[in-house]
């Protein structure tokens, strides 16, 4: 039978936010299924329904566009009731919960009828105001409850949000403990992105045509990346461990991608840097290094094919010469043959080569003094590790303090402290630990330079004899700091450390001469020392 009370005119507002409060709450679908139930219990016509409102919003702060049409639509007096599946449905916040309030009680909202009950004008206006406070309240609170648990989860070290691409998240880990992972199918990718842009030869939007179509490349819909996103992912400190969360720098668990020493090489690239530009190719040898000594313009290759009548073939001929095109200064400099000029490329490097027993010496003196500087690193990073612990002591410290019972009032330790402090001592610990990892790559740099300059010293002849145009390009670029060509005579400053092998080679042949001339016991004393002095001066 149908109530006389029911000849009003509702509206049905059903509303499910994609936000943490609303998780749990049931689909808009479930929430129309159970009103409908509503209506058909209580009599309702379905004439009397002027329209049903649905959004996937939160009601936490004001702005629902559903719900602000149809606070008009009462206002104007074409609805003046209201069916939800509870009341929380309506508001979360204090403005629009103190209006449908204020609306109820001046009688312009006649009705408003939920699962549970129904809420008049002649009410107890507290019960009202008391459930959309505990609205209200619960979003207060679960605000507290996420903000605690992302601020643990990144003094863990792992990042609360989406993964960038390369790579996952864990969703079968515990709430609060997700960690992150490489993604298998993307990860190498990804990677293979950035060595493009190390290699300064390729534009941002061509790195992204090239993962698209050649790499295959998909973001998590299936959908291809655009250039903003690979601009993102090459300027995102992440990559390199680090990522940032409110306004604090953490040190992630996550597995790097790159070097952080990469990650601002690849900011210098993006940034435009004149001294960044793109190489050009070079398939002809020397071009781009050698500068004429009459016009200080680059000296640069030359094919020419031609046909030798004598020998019935076509031949290639490569001449370097002057690419000057100035109209108003005509360079007199002729072209040279590429086998003259490399003729006397090798006999610069026969200068600066050393022999087989000078190399052993070197590799011996240097392996002695290695030992020394490796203790004196060792200590170095014994005290930075003892630092790095210092600090963590600190971090755990001031995280206890800060959670104490003693600070629930904040007297002790302000969350404002508590951030400043903490931003501190989480900068600290990063700088002790890359310097940490600059010592290690220091060192593992020095050797790897000693072991390329002193094996090129020793092998560089027979290199450049069988090079390429390519290798012997390399050969010539590395020997030298500057390379002037005039009058078909090629002057090369050699670099400083080339230098010094070929000099103390020599004083090491003095030596030889010295130590092979000893007579007696004191003699022999007296040049060991000698010898000894002369080594720890040459290693230096």
């Amino acid at each position: 039978m149908i109530k006389e009370n029911r000849n009003l005119k509702y509206a049905i507002y059903l509303r499910k936010s994609t936000d943490s409060e609303d998780r749990q709450v049931q689909s808009i679908e479930d929430q129309e299924k159970e009103i409908n139930i509503l209506v058909e219990r209580e009599g309702i016509k379905k004439e009397n329904i002027i329209e049903i409102f649905k959004e996937s919003k939160s009601a936490k702060k004001p702005g629902r566009e559903e719900f602000n049409r149809m606070m008009c639509l009462i206002k104007e007096g074409k609805i003046d009731s209201v069916m939800c599946w509870k009341l929380n449905r309506l508001a979360r916040n204090p403005i629009d919960g103190g209006e449908i309030q204020w609306l109820l009680q001046q009688n312009i909202i006649k009705s408003i009828l939920t699962n549970e009950r129904e809420y008049l004008p002649t009410d107890n206006v507290l019960m009202m105001a008391v459930e959309l406070g505990m609205a209200n309240q619960f979003v207060l609170d679960l605000s507290k409850d996420v903000k605690r648990g992302m601020r643990g989860k990144v003094e863990k070290g792992w990042r609360p949000m989406r993964a960038p691409i390369g790579y996952i998240n864990d969703k079968a880990g515990n709430k609060g403990e997700k960690k992150i992972f490489r993604d298998e199918t993307r990860f190498d990718i990804v990677r293979k992105c950035w060595e493009l842009l190390f290699t300064r030869k390729y534009t941002v939007p061509e790195i992204t045509e090239i993962a698209n179509e050649t790499y295959g490349l998909r973001d998590y819909k299936g959908e291809k990346i655009n250039n903003s996103t690979f601009y993102k992912i090459f300027r995102n400190t992440f990559y390199y461990g680090e990522f940032s969360y409110c306004g604090e720098v953490y040190q992630g668990k996550h597995e790097p991608m790159i070097t952080k020493t990469e990650f601002e090489y690849a900011q210098d690239i993006l940034s435009g840097s004149k001294h960044n530009k793109r190489p050009k190719t070079k398939n002809l040898p020397y071009n781009g290094i050698i500068t004429c000594g009459e016009c200080g313009c680059y000296i640069t290759s030359e094919e020419k094919i031609k046909y030798v009548k004598s020998e019935n073939k076509v031949k290639n001929y490569v001449y370097n010469k002057c690419c000057s095109n100035n109209r108003c200064f005509k360079c007199s400099q002729k072209p040279i043959k590429y086998e003259e000029l490399s003729e006397q490329v090798k006999k610069y490097l026969e200068t600066i080569k050393i022999t087989d027993k000078f190399f052993n010496f070197a590799l011996m003196v240097f392996k002695e003094r290695n030992m020394v500087e490796e203790e004196n690193r060792n200590s170095i990073i014994r005290n930075l590790q003892s630092n790095h612990t210092e600090v963590i002591k600190k971090i755990d410290n001031l995280i206890n303090l800060f959670v104490s019972q003693n600070n629930q009032n904040r007297e002790l330790l302000s969350e404002d402290e508590y951030i400043s402090q903490k931003s501190f001592l989480a900068k600290e610990k990063i700088r002790i630990e890359q310097q940490i990892k600059d010592i290690m790559e220091e060192t593992s740099t020095q050797d790897k330079r000693f072991d390329d300059e002193i094996n090129f010293v020793h092998t560089e002849i027979e290199m450049f004899d069988n090079g390429s145009y390519e290798k012997r390009t390399q050969i010539l670029r590395k020997m030298g700091e500057s390379f002037i060509l005039k009058d078909g005579m090629l002057d090369i400053q050699l670099k400083k450390v080339f230098l010094t092998f070929t000099t103390y080679q020599s004083e090491y042949k003095k030596r030889e001469i010295e130590l092979s001339n000893i007579r007696n016991f004191s003699e022999f004393k007296t040049k060991k020392e000698a010898d000894a002095s002369f080594r720890s001066i040459w290693s230096g």
